[in-house]
């Protein structure tokens, strides 16, 4: 039985289900492409295509020319060529597309035919006629199935095929007779395109079908065992992760509740003898005492929610509040400290009456504080300035934050590395006042949980500007 009848409306359909490039140049100057042509060239009519390529080489498509050459497209593929007569006087040509070392003229030579390149497929193939006999096949769908090719010939029943498969002899009769026609139905089922399918050897199998108009079924199968093994063990890694992350958050979580019960109870004495009758060296060792006890409550905070970023139910609020009370809350809670600095801090809200939005006030405030603290413990003198600004954008609110200083500056080489974890620009000043480098890594990781960038403009010497866009949501009114 020949592979294809390539007279008008014989192949001229059929060749749409295989799963090569092909075109039938028929005796009377008509021409039929597949499917696979198009992906391949872009084109559906390979007549309106030039036969010579810009590089003087033979186009893949043209039907003069050798029997068997590889063809380099301008793009750099590489394309091995067939060409063969058909019964009508016209030209068969089939193009594959040859990748990495393979992509040599003795490969191209060596797929000949259209049957050679079958055989040289990956994944099996069968071509099956509506009637249910075997057209084609290749020796790789033999061995997925454990049959001896010894056994086989073409034109023989589909069913008689299915009674050969190898891993189907450990079955008892009753159940075997069973699965052999859940295949058969697979296989001539022209609305069933696609399984998966569990060898009884333990293989996992990915079987796709395309049938022609005439009813035949192209079929191939892909042995995805691996795949799949790799994939779960993908799976039971992240899983492992996510584990590993929950548990380190719940240990963080549990510390920092045992360390801050203790800790706040030494704040809160400190505060109580604050109001004491204090000698001036008492009250500076008090001072000490509370400034420690101070840096120590920021840096589990700090740690704490750096961890609790990392969590798979780490979950932003959306709630309605108005951008200038988030800036002057901030700014209220940094301004004693600013002032104990000698520092001045303007505020710039210009988008005093800009409408109630919806998200999560207290993250953005926390970063505004983090942007505001850094500020104050880089700067030595002059001014910090926090400016917001913002226009209504369709349903939602476009919104730009910036907090400046007048502080000692970043170089411009170091503008990615600030915001990673544990990095400390000044290792002496971060010490001084408690930090760890950790705080503009959370901010930027909270402002782009809200779908926000933080930016940073600077140099040294002439102070530091972080912005924050971001769109949010309106909340349906407007604050008066």
């Amino acid at each position: 039985m020949a592979l294809l009848d390539t007279s008008p409306g014989g192949a001229d359909a059929f060749i749409d289900a295989l799963p090569w490039s092909v075109v039938i140049w028929h005796a009377d100057g008509t021409t039929v492409a597949n499917d696979r042509f198009v992906a391949m060239f872009g084109n559906h009519d390979p007549a309106t295509l030039p036969m010579v390529l810009p590089s003087g080489m033979a186009a893949p498509w043209r039907p003069e020319g050798p029997e068997e050459e590889q063809v380099t497209l301008d793009d750099g593929r590489h394309i091995g060529v067939h060409r063969s007569p058909t019964p009508d006087g016209g030209v068969l040509t089939v193009q594959t597309e040859l990748k990495g070392a393979s992509s040599t003229a003795a490969q191209a030579r060596s797929q000949g035919h259209l049957v050679s390149i079958i055989e040289n497929i990956s994944d099996g193939v069968l071509l099956i006629d509506a009637d249910g006999a075997l057209i084609e096949y290749n020796r790789r769908l033999l061995s997925l199935y454990g049959i001896d090719h010894r056994q086989v010939r073409r034109g023989m029943p589909y069913d008689e095929f299915l009674l050969l498969c190898g891993d189907l002899d450990a079955l008892d009769p009753a159940r075997r007779r069973q699965e052999i026609e859940r295949r058969r139905a697979f296989a001539l089922d022209p609305a069933r395109r696609f399984t998966l399918r569990q060898l009884f050897t333990g293989e996992t199998l990915e079987i796709n079908k395309e049938i022609t108009p005439d009813q035949a079924a192209v079929i191939t199968v892909r042995d995805i065992t691996e795949t799949l093994r790799q994939a779960r063990a993908l799976e039971e890694e992240r899983r492992r992760d996510r584990d590993a992350i929950q548990h380190k958050s719940r240990f963080m979580a549990r510390m920092s509740h045992e360390m801050r019960t203790p800790l706040n109870g030494v704040l809160g004495v400190s505060a109580l003898l604050e109001r004491s009758n204090l000698n001036p060296q008492q009250r500076a060792m008090l001072g000490a005492i509370r400034d420690s006890g101070s840096v120590l409550l920021r840096l589990i905070d700090d740690l704490l929610e750096s961890t609790r970023l990392d969590t798979v139910d780490f979950e932003l609020q959306a709630r309605p509040f108005l951008v200038c009370d988030v800036v002057r809350e901030a700014v209220q809670i940094i301004e004693p400290e600013a002032h104990r600095r000698a520092l001045r801090i303007d505020r710039r809200p210009a988008a005093s009456k800009l409408p109630l939005v919806v998200g999560d006030a207290v993250r953005l405030k926390q970063v505004l504080l983090n942007l505001l603290s850094n500020a104050v413990k880089f700067t030595d003198e002059g001014s910090i300035a926090v400016g917001l600004s913002g226009r209504v954008v369709g349903p939602g609110a476009r919104v730009s934050l910036y907090v400046s200083d007048t502080g000692i500056g970043i170089a411009e080489a170091d503008f990615t590395r600030i915001f990673e974890q544990f990095e400390q620009l000044n290792p002496e000043r971060s010490r001084l006042s408690g930090g760890v480098g950790l705080g503009l890594s959370i901010s930027k990781r909270l402002v782009e949980a809200m779908g926000g960038t933080l930016a940073v403009s600077s140099a040294p010497g002439r102070g530091s500007r972080f912005t924050i866009d971001m769109v949010l949501p309106l909340a349906g009114e407007t604050a008066a």
